[in-house]
């Protein structure tokens, strides 16, 4: 009997160890690491075994600093558990062999005697990639315009909405969850059998509604993906903008299902090396997600009519998405804009979009802690309100100034080089202006010049 063990079954009011070592913890759905008063491991299951893509037996009686090494995590510390007291979740890469590494959440307990006394510690590691992934997934269904629900059983009930499906069914994505798709959809909606289906909503709106089976050797009743495009949007503009953005539409809907799909095969694998291919080909397909997106986004459809949008909520908005990021990164996030600037005639989308370009693009760029602050400056002819988007990064180059608004010029690694032509087009097409300014080691300063509203008042629900 392996030294520890059976101070645990005791522990845990069980007396047969056969059953606590093979049946009880051994494939518990997170790693059991436990250890004795001596900081020795003593007892290791399979599941952090192959988290580790290691065998058990090479980890047993490893000492505290021979296990930081081995696993690669400097900062795990059962001492406070050996102590008497419950170590509080903390998160922490734990490095495999192959060199990949697995973030997980490791909370530590102490182990005691039938009389009390304190005689180890029991660390549980929870594999994070599931949720990490799964918010990934969530951000990545979120950019995208086009409305997107997964839904699940014969009567296809909402398990899942992003922030397009929500505007275009006039709820918010927590209404959707939990209900059928007959219920939000009036008429005939699209079933397993009839696929495509067009729809008019409430509000007069015009949907194209696809359902398309995750795993169509299931049968009725698994996970779909339906699929919500706004189809007055889609017909309106040059018919050969019409042609192309139906036919990049084609082109992304199949993609969204094979994105929705390798991400459930990736929650599913346990292998470290199958994991990180997924990983790669979902990053992969996100690029080409982006790359069509920005394609689309290159002739943006100005409606003939725009409400008057108030900015403030639109900054606001945009700035508390990144806001975690930033935060971790060291990077403070300051909306300076008054609550009380005037209205501009801008679709809240298009303006969110603007933001979303320059406030992702400055946050990239930052090395390490700074500022981004979003503020009003004086604009001299009384017809726009002048927006500037600062940051305190590296600056730009002298000699890629004058080139950044090129469509496909990029000094990224990643990004298509279309984001900032989008965004000048964008604001251009509504009558407004983009310029920039830079200094190389103080920062960046993109200059927004966004029309006034002729003489509304601000639609404060504008922004969303």
């Amino acid at each position: 009997m392996r030294k520890g063990v059976l101070p645990m079954a005791r522990w845990l009011n069980l007396t047969n160890d056969v059953f606590l070592r093979r049946e009880a913890l051994e494939d518990a759905p997170c790693g059991v690491l436990a250890w004795n008063r001596e900081q020795q491991v003593v007892y290791v299951n399979r599941t952090l075994a192959r988290l580790a893509g290691r065998d058990a037996t090479s980890l047993f009686h490893l000492s505290l600093a021979q296990l930081r090494e081995e696993l690669g995590m400097p900062e795990y510390d059962p001492s406070p558990a050996l102590g008497g007291s419950v170590s509080p979740p903390k998160s922490l890469l734990l490095r495999c062999r192959d060199g990949s590494a697995v973030p997980a959440e490791c909370t530590t307990h102490p182990i005691r005697s039938l009389s009390g006394e304190t005689i180890g510690a029991v660390s549980f590691l929870q594999d994070l990639r599931d949720r990490l992934l799964g918010q990934q997934l969530r951000s990545v269904l979120d950019s995208v315009p086009e409305g997107i629900m997964v839904v699940t059983g014969q009567r296809h009930v909402v398990t899942m909405a992003n922030a397009a499906a929500a505007q275009l069914l006039g709820l918010s994505a927590p209404q959707l969850v939990d209900r059928p798709l007959a219920e939000l959809l009036p008429g005939d909606p699209p079933s397993d059998e009839t696929q495509v289906a067009l729809l008019t909503t409430p509000q007069g709106g015009r949907l194209r509604v696809s359902l398309t089976p995750l795993d169509p050797a299931a049968g009725t009743g698994g996970l779909s993906i339906v699929l919500l495009q706004d189809m007055q949007a889609a017909e309106s503009g040059d018919p050969v903008m019409v042609l192309a953005r139906q036919t990049i539409h084609e082109i992304r809907n199949p993609l969204t299902v094979i994105y929705g799909f390798l991400s459930i095969l990736a929650r599913q694998t346990t292998a470290p090396q199958d994991v990180a291919r997924l990983q790669l080909i979902l990053v992969e397909l996100e690029r080409v997600n982006v790359l069509l997106q920005d394609f689309l986004d290159l002739a943006p459809l100005v409606p003939s009519q725009v409400p008057p949008c108030a900015p403030h909520p639109v900054v606001e908005e945009v700035l508390a998405l990144y806001r975690p990021a930033a935060a971790e990164q060291g990077v403070a996030l300051t909306n300076a804009l008054s609550p009380d600037s005037p209205a501009v005639r801008l679709d809240p989308r298009h303006l969110k979009q603007l933001l979303h370009n320059l406030v992702r693009n400055a946050l990239e760029a930052m090395d390490g802690s700074g500022t981004i602050c979003v503020r009003a400056a004086a604009e001299d002819s009384g017809s726009f309100l002048r927006v500037l988007v600062e940051d305190t990064g590296p600056g730009i180059a002298p000699e890629d100034l004058d080139r950044i608004f090129q469509p496909f010029f990029t000094t990224k690694n990643h990004g298509s080089g279309l984001g900032l032509p989008l965004c000048r087009q964008m604001l251009e097409q509504y009558g407004g202006a983009l310029q920039v300014t830079s200094a190389p080691g103080i920062g960046t300063c993109f200059r927004l010049d966004l029309p006034l509203h002729p003489g509304e008042p601000a639609d404060q629900q504008g922004h969303g």
